[in-house]
Protein backbone atom coordinates (compact mmCIF):
# COMPACT_ATOMS: atom_id res chain seq x y z
CA UNK A 1 0.00 0.00 0.00
CA UNK A 2 1.19 3.73 -0.53
CA UNK A 3 2.14 5.40 2.30
CA UNK A 4 -0.68 8.37 1.54
CA UNK A 5 -3.36 5.16 1.57
CA UNK A 6 -2.74 3.74 4.60
CA UNK A 7 -3.47 6.50 6.46
CA UNK A 8 -7.03 7.25 4.61
CA UNK A 9 -10.32 6.09 6.93
CA UNK A 10 -11.88 3.28 5.71
CA UNK A 11 -15.68 4.56 6.24
CA UNK A 12 -14.54 7.11 3.44
CA UNK A 13 -14.14 6.85 0.03
CA UNK A 14 -9.79 7.15 -1.75
CA UNK A 15 -8.87 10.96 -1.35
CA UNK A 16 -6.13 11.83 -3.64
CA UNK A 17 -3.90 14.02 -1.49
CA UNK A 18 -2.58 17.74 -2.82
CA UNK A 19 -0.85 17.58 -5.58
CA UNK A 20 2.91 19.18 -4.88
CA UNK A 21 4.29 20.49 -2.49
CA UNK A 22 6.47 22.13 -5.17
CA UNK A 23 5.33 22.25 -8.90
CA UNK A 24 7.92 22.93 -11.85
CA UNK A 25 6.38 22.96 -15.23
CA UNK A 26 9.68 21.45 -16.45
CA UNK A 27 12.30 19.70 -15.15
CA UNK A 28 15.77 20.92 -16.46
CA UNK A 29 17.27 17.51 -18.03
CA UNK A 30 20.83 17.58 -16.97
CA UNK A 31 22.83 14.58 -16.31
CA UNK A 32 22.94 13.13 -12.56
CA UNK A 33 20.93 16.53 -11.15
CA UNK A 34 17.97 14.38 -10.42
CA UNK A 35 17.02 11.30 -7.65
CA UNK A 36 13.64 9.73 -7.73
CA UNK A 37 12.35 8.27 -4.65
CA UNK A 38 9.80 5.54 -5.13
CA UNK A 39 8.07 2.64 -3.83
CA UNK A 40 8.18 -0.63 -5.92
CA UNK A 41 4.57 -1.48 -4.32
CA UNK A 42 3.36 2.24 -5.46
CA UNK A 43 1.37 1.90 -8.44
CA UNK A 44 1.97 5.99 -7.90
CA UNK A 45 5.48 5.95 -8.61
CA UNK A 46 5.52 3.07 -10.78
CA UNK A 47 3.96 6.26 -13.74
CA UNK A 48 7.40 7.99 -12.97
CA UNK A 49 9.57 4.78 -13.81
CA UNK A 50 8.18 4.06 -16.83
CA UNK A 51 8.35 7.02 -18.30
CA UNK A 52 11.98 7.22 -17.05
CA UNK A 53 13.01 3.86 -18.59
CA UNK A 54 11.05 4.71 -21.86
CA UNK A 55 13.15 7.42 -22.19
CA UNK A 56 16.29 6.34 -21.36
CA UNK A 57 16.58 8.77 -18.24
CA UNK A 58 18.47 6.69 -16.31
CA UNK A 59 21.68 9.10 -16.09
CA UNK A 60 19.58 11.69 -15.60
CA UNK A 61 17.37 10.70 -12.90
CA UNK A 62 19.06 8.13 -10.45
CA UNK A 63 16.64 5.84 -8.11
CA UNK A 64 16.52 5.10 -4.93
CA UNK A 65 14.08 2.47 -4.02
CA UNK A 66 12.44 2.16 0.03
CA UNK A 67 11.75 -0.91 0.88
CA UNK A 68 9.72 -1.09 3.77
CA UNK A 69 7.14 1.29 5.68
CA UNK A 70 6.41 1.72 9.22
CA UNK A 71 3.73 3.79 10.91
CA UNK A 72 4.74 7.36 9.67
CA UNK A 73 6.63 6.73 6.42
CA UNK A 74 8.19 4.22 3.99
CA UNK A 75 11.78 2.98 4.75
CA UNK A 76 14.93 2.44 3.30
CA UNK A 77 17.19 -0.79 4.73
CA UNK A 78 20.17 1.69 4.27
CA UNK A 79 21.28 5.47 4.66
CA UNK A 80 19.68 7.00 0.86
CA UNK A 81 22.56 8.99 -0.45
CA UNK A 82 21.55 12.70 -0.12
CA UNK A 83 21.29 12.85 3.08
CA UNK A 84 22.27 9.75 5.00
CA UNK A 85 18.54 9.25 5.72
CA UNK A 86 16.87 6.01 6.65
CA UNK A 87 13.42 7.30 6.17
CA UNK A 88 11.44 9.05 3.56
CA UNK A 89 10.04 11.40 6.26
CA UNK A 90 13.95 12.41 6.94
CA UNK A 91 14.23 13.18 3.00
CA UNK A 92 11.46 15.43 2.77
CA UNK A 93 12.38 17.25 6.09
CA UNK A 94 15.81 17.80 5.65
CA UNK A 95 14.18 18.77 1.89
CA UNK A 96 12.10 21.16 3.02
CA UNK A 97 11.63 21.58 6.81
CA UNK A 98 8.53 23.57 6.57
CA UNK A 99 6.40 20.65 4.98
CA UNK A 100 4.57 19.12 7.13
CA UNK A 101 2.20 16.95 4.63
CA UNK A 102 2.49 13.33 3.85
CA UNK A 103 6.13 12.17 2.54
CA UNK A 104 4.27 10.12 -0.09
CA UNK A 105 6.35 8.62 -3.76
CA UNK A 106 7.37 9.68 -6.20
CA UNK A 107 9.16 12.37 -4.85
CA UNK A 108 12.14 14.10 -7.08
CA UNK A 109 14.54 15.65 -5.50
CA UNK A 110 16.44 18.13 -7.18
CA UNK A 111 20.45 17.31 -6.58
CA UNK A 112 21.99 20.82 -7.33
CA UNK A 113 19.96 22.45 -4.07
CA UNK A 114 18.61 19.43 -2.08
CA UNK A 115 15.29 20.84 -3.14
CA UNK A 116 12.30 18.95 -4.16
CA UNK A 117 11.16 19.23 -7.49
CA UNK A 118 8.02 17.13 -7.68
CA UNK A 119 6.34 15.01 -5.83
CA UNK A 120 2.55 14.29 -8.35
CA UNK A 121 2.88 11.46 -10.53
CA UNK A 122 1.10 12.82 -13.27
CA UNK A 123 2.85 16.17 -12.78
CA UNK A 124 6.31 14.61 -13.42
CA UNK A 125 5.10 12.22 -15.92
CA UNK A 126 3.93 14.99 -18.12
CA UNK A 127 6.64 16.93 -17.93
CA UNK A 128 9.15 14.39 -18.28
CA UNK A 129 7.40 12.65 -21.09
CA UNK A 130 6.83 16.30 -22.97
CA UNK A 131 10.40 17.26 -22.68
CA UNK A 132 11.70 14.00 -24.55
CA UNK A 133 8.98 14.10 -27.01
CA UNK A 134 10.30 13.75 -30.87
CA UNK A 135 8.98 12.66 -33.94
CA UNK A 136 9.87 9.34 -33.38
CA UNK A 137 8.53 8.62 -30.41
CA UNK A 138 5.87 10.91 -28.31
CA UNK A 139 4.18 9.51 -24.80
CA UNK A 140 1.88 12.26 -25.16
CA UNK A 141 0.25 13.09 -28.75
CA UNK A 142 -2.78 15.10 -28.61
CA UNK A 143 -5.15 13.68 -26.27
CA UNK A 144 -3.55 11.92 -24.03
CA UNK A 145 -3.06 13.85 -21.19
CA UNK A 146 -6.90 14.37 -20.93
CA UNK A 147 -6.92 9.70 -21.19
CA UNK A 148 -4.50 9.20 -18.88
CA UNK A 149 -6.39 11.75 -15.80
CA UNK A 150 -9.38 9.58 -17.30
CA UNK A 151 -7.86 5.72 -16.76
CA UNK A 152 -6.01 6.98 -13.45
CA UNK A 153 -9.46 8.24 -12.20
CA UNK A 154 -12.07 6.00 -13.33
CA UNK A 155 -9.81 2.43 -12.69
CA UNK A 156 -6.54 3.07 -11.11
CA UNK A 157 -8.54 5.01 -7.93
CA UNK A 158 -11.09 2.45 -8.30
CA UNK A 159 -9.41 -0.56 -6.04
CA UNK A 160 -8.76 2.05 -3.60
CA UNK A 161 -12.11 3.57 -3.21
CA UNK A 162 -12.86 -0.54 -2.82
CA UNK A 163 -10.71 -1.05 -0.21
CA UNK A 164 -11.56 2.19 2.23
CA UNK A 165 -15.18 1.74 1.69
CA UNK A 166 -17.19 -0.27 4.15
CA UNK A 167 -20.73 -0.06 3.19
CA UNK A 168 -20.91 -3.55 1.32
CA UNK A 169 -23.76 -1.83 -1.34
CA UNK A 170 -21.12 0.20 -2.53
CA UNK A 171 -18.26 -1.40 -2.88
CA UNK A 172 -20.07 -3.69 -5.24
CA UNK A 173 -21.01 -0.17 -6.75
CA UNK A 174 -17.42 0.60 -7.24
CA UNK A 175 -16.62 -2.74 -8.64
CA UNK A 176 -19.80 -3.06 -11.05
CA UNK A 177 -18.16 0.66 -12.29
CA UNK A 178 -14.60 -0.72 -12.59
CA UNK A 179 -15.78 -4.03 -14.35
CA UNK A 180 -17.14 -1.61 -16.82
CA UNK A 181 -14.18 0.51 -17.55
CA UNK A 182 -12.56 -3.02 -17.50
CA UNK A 183 -14.73 -4.17 -20.00
CA UNK A 184 -14.43 -1.11 -22.42
CA UNK A 185 -10.46 -1.37 -22.33
CA UNK A 186 -10.77 -4.82 -23.43
CA UNK A 187 -13.02 -4.83 -26.38
CA UNK A 188 -10.84 -1.38 -27.41
CA UNK A 189 -7.46 -3.86 -27.39
CA UNK A 190 -9.21 -6.46 -29.28
CA UNK A 191 -8.85 -4.27 -32.19
CA UNK A 192 -5.71 -2.00 -31.95
CA UNK A 193 -2.14 -2.92 -29.47
CA UNK A 194 -2.66 0.07 -27.46
CA UNK A 195 -4.48 2.51 -25.91
CA UNK A 196 -4.79 4.87 -28.13
CA UNK A 197 -4.08 3.08 -31.57
CA UNK A 198 -0.47 1.55 -33.04
CA UNK A 199 1.52 3.27 -30.70
CA UNK A 200 2.43 2.64 -27.16
CA UNK A 201 1.47 6.16 -25.29
CA UNK A 202 1.76 7.15 -21.60
CA UNK A 203 -2.38 6.44 -20.75
CA UNK A 204 -0.91 2.75 -21.73
CA UNK A 205 1.18 3.31 -18.49
CA UNK A 206 -1.25 4.49 -16.27
CA UNK A 207 -3.16 1.32 -17.92
CA UNK A 208 -0.85 -1.40 -17.71
CA UNK A 209 0.30 -0.13 -13.48
CA UNK A 210 -3.28 -1.22 -13.01
CA UNK A 211 -3.41 -4.57 -14.73
CA UNK A 212 -0.05 -6.15 -13.64
CA UNK A 213 -1.53 -5.29 -9.77
CA UNK A 214 -4.77 -6.46 -10.27
CA UNK A 215 -4.88 -10.21 -9.70
CA UNK A 216 -2.18 -10.49 -7.21
CA UNK A 217 -2.60 -7.34 -4.78
CA UNK A 218 -6.58 -5.92 -5.61
CA UNK A 219 -8.03 -9.27 -6.18
CA UNK A 220 -6.64 -11.17 -3.74
CA UNK A 221 -5.42 -8.55 -0.77
CA UNK A 222 -7.63 -6.04 -1.48
CA UNK A 223 -10.51 -8.38 -1.60
CA UNK A 224 -11.93 -7.07 -5.43
CA UNK A 225 -13.79 -10.02 -6.35
CA UNK A 226 -15.72 -11.12 -9.29
CA UNK A 227 -13.14 -10.99 -12.11
CA UNK A 228 -10.03 -11.46 -12.38
CA UNK A 229 -7.60 -10.36 -15.86
CA UNK A 230 -6.40 -13.40 -16.64
CA UNK A 231 -9.84 -14.89 -16.62
CA UNK A 232 -12.12 -12.37 -17.68
CA UNK A 233 -9.98 -10.23 -19.66
CA UNK A 234 -8.15 -12.05 -22.92
CA UNK A 235 -7.05 -8.70 -24.44
CA UNK A 236 -5.87 -6.64 -21.59
CA UNK A 237 -3.91 -10.16 -20.31
CA UNK A 238 -2.62 -10.16 -24.06
CA UNK A 239 -1.44 -6.02 -23.40
CA UNK A 240 -0.17 -6.66 -19.80
CA UNK A 241 2.04 -9.20 -21.69
CA UNK A 242 3.05 -6.99 -24.67
CA UNK A 243 3.84 -4.10 -22.74
CA UNK A 244 5.75 -6.54 -20.28
CA UNK A 245 8.34 -7.31 -22.96
CA UNK A 246 8.65 -3.66 -24.03
CA UNK A 247 12.33 -3.19 -23.40
CA UNK A 248 13.80 0.01 -22.03
CA UNK A 249 15.63 2.56 -24.38
CA UNK A 250 18.80 1.36 -23.08
CA UNK A 251 17.97 -2.05 -23.71
CA UNK A 252 19.05 -3.32 -20.59
CA UNK A 253 15.90 -4.37 -19.00
CA UNK A 254 12.09 -4.72 -19.68
CA UNK A 255 9.29 -3.01 -18.46
CA UNK A 256 8.03 -6.50 -16.82
CA UNK A 257 11.26 -7.19 -15.57
CA UNK A 258 11.74 -4.12 -14.04
CA UNK A 259 8.68 -4.39 -12.06
CA UNK A 260 9.94 -6.79 -10.05
CA UNK A 261 6.58 -8.51 -9.37
CA UNK A 262 7.61 -10.65 -6.09
CA UNK A 263 8.66 -7.32 -4.70
CA UNK A 264 5.74 -5.20 -5.57
CA UNK A 265 3.32 -8.24 -3.65
CA UNK A 266 6.34 -8.46 -0.66
CA UNK A 267 5.67 -4.96 0.57
CA UNK A 268 1.77 -4.64 -0.20
CA UNK A 269 1.77 -7.91 2.29
CA UNK A 270 3.98 -6.25 4.93
CA UNK A 271 1.74 -3.10 4.49
CA UNK A 272 -1.05 -5.52 5.16
CA UNK A 273 0.29 -6.63 8.26
CA UNK A 274 -0.13 -2.96 9.69
CA UNK A 275 -3.25 -2.20 8.20
CA UNK A 276 -4.97 -5.43 7.42
CA UNK A 277 -7.02 -5.70 4.07
CA UNK A 278 -9.80 -8.33 3.36
CA UNK A 279 -8.48 -12.01 2.22
CA UNK A 280 -4.92 -11.01 3.70
CA UNK A 281 -4.11 -13.38 6.89
CA UNK A 282 -1.20 -10.86 8.78
CA UNK A 283 0.76 -13.76 9.79
CA UNK A 284 0.72 -15.91 6.71
CA UNK A 285 3.97 -15.72 4.29
CA UNK A 286 4.17 -13.46 1.50
CA UNK A 287 2.28 -15.54 -1.30
CA UNK A 288 3.84 -16.48 -4.25
CA UNK A 289 2.95 -14.14 -7.39
CA UNK A 290 0.31 -15.65 -9.56
CA UNK A 291 0.76 -15.63 -13.36
CA UNK A 292 -0.30 -12.49 -15.03
CA UNK A 293 -0.68 -14.20 -19.13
Amino acid sequence: LCQKILICPHSATYIRRAATMTTLPEFTLEKDRYRLYAVKSCIFAHRVRLVRLLHGLEDYIKITFATGQNSESFTFDQPEPEFGAMTLREVYNNANPSYNGRAVVPLILDRTNKKIANNDSMESSFSLAAQCANDSFNLLPEGAKDLANEISERVSFSPYNFLFYSDPSKKQDIANALWSELDKYDKLLGSQPFVMGDKLTFPDCVLWATVIRFDNVYARQFGLKGKTIKEDYPNLTKFAERMWNIPSKRGDTTLGEDATLPEMIRIYWQAGKMAPVAGNDPTSPVPKALPIF
